[in-house]
This record gives structure tokens, sequence and C-alpha cells, in this order.
């Protein structure tokens, strides 16, 4: 019954909105909505660009048509305004015949019980205009979170081609959303890929069937030219300073009230990033439509990893075989009905998709540097020898044994002319070494136990050069 009243709404409200060959195509930089247009109208909008076939449209504003469900929206927020300066207006008034009346002897316990009249009414209208202030507020806010622009806009003629609207960036938002639920006794992950559509064009669309693209809808290209990249061992220039950038939160707007009821039929993938919609019905309410584009289950392997020099916590990394391709890296985790985290970062990597699931807050890492050793030879045209290295404390406080994977690192030369090499590494059961400098090293941990980690290398090098690392 309620489907069925909403199909009813949305044919009374929309009757001229909906054509057989409308289409709307998004991309990252902007959106256009293709149609035939039955009238002038476009939207309660802004900075869009209006084509019939070719030729440029210019806009003007619009009375707005009552059948419009913004033109609705605004004529409360209309309304609203209007009963606000009512009660101004009649406030005003009262104070004008307090002003005006001269009290009499003879009845002046009448004109007392006037006054207390006029005051209970003045009280009255001070607590209905608190209330409609707070109305509109809420009612202006609701609105802008719908459409950019409280005027409404259309073209100064009738088009009789179909009509092309260049839509701005970020009025049409689309995120791409991925959820992985987790099976520990299963050993398995169920992911999730779905779209969010968001309409905050001020433009009511209706298309029989949209294009999404996760690319911009035109490329930014250049000539290029080969760079030579330079190695050099002194680094007395001046370094660089790197500009901080701050990203200012923004707060959601607030939710819009809904006279047309969303609907997007289904989201087929038909390519690395571009996806195929049927049946689009998007209200510009500011509010995110979720579609589902796939969903299946994969087996899971999961570790313990930690990157002590960098974080010393340690993560539960879970990996598995992607059966199509994943366009984002941040993910929603869950296990059961529980969320463990709406941030979650993934990556390829060496054939499979790599998860960080979890932190397992119940092994305790401390890195600590050593302390440096320098020492010398010769005296003209010597060498320097310099060691250096770190220590790891870890510790599993919990009553489970624990199989841990540590990821260090020792200075990579890039010259010649500087050596590295590993002086000892101990307290591990194995570890390898790669040409990159990465130290991984496999250890295990019973209930309870600490164990102490050290790692030492050398570093050679002419003592008239100037080495950093």
């Amino acid at each position: 019954m309620q489907n069925l009243k909403n199909k009813l709404a949305i044919s009374l409200l929309l009757p001229t909105m909906i054509y057989a060959s409308s289409r709307l195509d998004i991309y990252t930089n902007g959106a256009f909505y293709y149609y035939t247009p039955q009238d002038t109208y476009i939207g309660f909008t802004s900075e869009v660009e209006v084509l019939c076939g070719s030729r440029e449209l210019h806009l003007r504003a619009s009375s707005c048509p009552s059948d419009k469900r913004l033109c609705q929206a605004k004529e409360k927020l209309e309304t609203l305004y209007a009963k606000s300066l009512g009660i101004a207006e009649e406030s005003k008034t009262l104070d004008r015949l307090l002003s005006l009346t001269q009290p009499q002897m003879i009845d002046a316990l009448a004109w007392i019980d006037w006054v207390h009249l006029i005051a209970e009414k003045k009280a009255k209208l001070i607590l209905q205009s608190e209330n409609l202030k707070e109305r509109l507020t809420q009612e202006g806010e609701d609105f802008q979170a719908q459409a950019p622009s409280l005027k409404a806009y259309e073209t100064k003629e009738l088009c009789d081609k179909e009509i092309k609207i260049e839509i701005p960036q970020g009025a049409i938002g689309t995120k791409f959303l991925y959820q992985a639920e987790l099976h520990p006794l299963q050993k398995s992950i169920t992911l999730k890929h779905s779209v969010a559509l968001t309409n905050r064009s001020g433009i009511d669309i209706v298309a029989s069937y949209a294009n999404l693209y996760a690319k911009s809808s035109n490329l930014w290209l250049q000539p290029l030219h080969f760079l030579p990249w330079i190695a050099q061992v002194e680094s007395d220039y001046p370094k660089e300073r790197q500009a901080k950038m701050v990203f200012a939160e923004l707060s959601p707007p607030a939710p819009a009230p809904m006279m047309m009821s969303p609907k997007i039929k289904e989201v087929v993938e038909t390519g690395f990033k571009t996806y195929a919609i049927g049946e689009v019905v998007l209200p510009s309410t500011g509010e995110a439509i979720n579609v589902d584009v796939w969903t299946y289950e994969a087996p899971l392997t999961c570790e313990l990893i930690s990157y002590p020099y960098s974080d010393t916590r340690l993560y539960e990394a879970c990996t598995f075989q992607p059966q199509k391709p994943i366009e984002a890296s941040e993910w929603t985790i869950l296990q059961g009905e529980s969320v463990i985290s709406k941030s979650a970062k993934g990556e390829y990597q060496k054939g499979k998709y790599l998860l960080y699931t979890g932190v397992d807050e119940t092994v305790i890492i401390k890195h600590q540097k050593s302390i440096k050793n320098d020492t010398s030879s010769g005296i003209f045209g010597g060498s320097i020898k310099k060691t250096d290295g770190f220590t790891l404390e870890i510790e599993n406080i919990s009553s489970e044994p624990k199989v841990l994977k540590i990821i260090e690192r020792i200075p990579k030369s890039t010259t010649s002319q500087i050596e590295v090499k590993l002086l000892s590494l101990k307290g591990v059961e194995r570890y390898t070494v790669d040409t990159q400098g990465e130290v991984t090293m496999n250890l295990s941990l019973k209930p309870k136990e600490h164990k102490t980690v050290t790692l030492s290398f050398e570093l050679s090098y002419d003592k008239d050069l100037k080495v950093n690392y």
C-alpha cells in the first residue's frame, strides 16, 4: 500500500518529468542530464549550462510552478515567513495600543485588567514567534541541503529538441562503498560493493537509465618530457618546506523531507569504474541512495603484523583473492552485527587483496633506538664505520599464544660510496632481509611471555662524505 502511495505521489507531482529517452551521465567532475522538455522549468539550481542541441539556452528567474516538489517546499518556507511577519506586526500593534491608552480614575481597575489581557496576548505572540523562528531555521536548512539556490530558474524559450543540462561537480555526488564481513570460524569473508548517489543540484531527475563513470569527462593532457633522476651523496641544500594541508570537516546537511520516493532499479558493472543504472528517480533531496552492485564470499587468510619503525600497534592483516575489480581503498569491517571499523584501508598486494581488519591490543611493542657508536680509521683518505640499531621489547599480556610478523628496516644505500650491512639480529626464530633494506622477522610468544629483539647494522663510507639516513 505504501509503495502504491509513493508511485501515485510521483505521478501526481511530476507528470511532465518522465521521459522515455531521458538519460543521466555521471562523472567525477560533473554530470549531464538529457531529456526532451515539455515546459521551460529547470529547477532551484545554479552554475548549470543548458543546451538545446548545440545551442546554449539562457536562464531566467521563474515563477515557481505549484506542481513541482521543490516549489512546494519553498512555498512552505514563504508561508512560515509570512506568519512570522504577521506575528511581528500584531505585536507592534499591541505596543502602539498600550502607548496611546490613558487611564482615568473612574475605570482604573478596568484599565489594569485590560493591560493584563494585552500582556498575556503579547506573551503568546512572543512564544509563537520563537517557535516560528525555530521552524524557519529548520526548514531553511532542509531546503539548503536539497538545492544550491532559493530561486527557481527556467529557460527563456521552450526547446523543441533534446535538452542537455551540464550539472557542476559535487551537485550529483557518487561514492563507492565497500563492506567486508568476517567469519573467523569459517575462515572466510563476505564482500559487498555498493554505490551511493546524492542529488543536491536543485533539479529533480527522472531518467529511463543512467551511466556512472568513475573518471573525469574531460582529461587534462600535456606533453611529457624525460627528466633525469639525480642521486647525490651530499645533501647540503636547504630542504623544501612542505605545506601542511588542512581540510575542514564539513558537517553533514540536515535531512530533507521526502515528497518523491527515490528509485533505482539496478546497477550493473559494465567495466572498470563504469556502471549502468536502470530506471533512475533521483530527487534533489541531498540524501544518499545506496544500491548494491555485487556480493560474494571468499576464503580468508589472516596474520598479525606490525611495522614498529612507523607504528607499534599490532594489526590483523587478512588477504583474499578478489573476484571483481576493487576501485576504492576504504572499507567498513563487520563481524556479526558489530562494526569493527568504518575506515579500514585495503590494497592489492602480490596478486591478492590485503585488508587491515583490526588491532590486537594484547601484544605490547616498544621500539627504542640504540646508542650510536662512531669509529674511524685512517687520518687522510680514511673511512668511517658507523654502527647503529634498535631494540624491540615485545610482550604478550594475553592468555593465548601469538604468532607475529614484524617488519623493520635498515638503511638502503643508493651509491657505491656507502656500504650498509646487517651485523646481528637476535631474539627471533627466523628472518629475511631484501635489497630494499626490509627486514621481515617471525616470532612466536607464549601467554604472558616477553621477548627482546636487538638489531644492529653498520654504515661504511669515506670520512670526507656527508651522509644522512
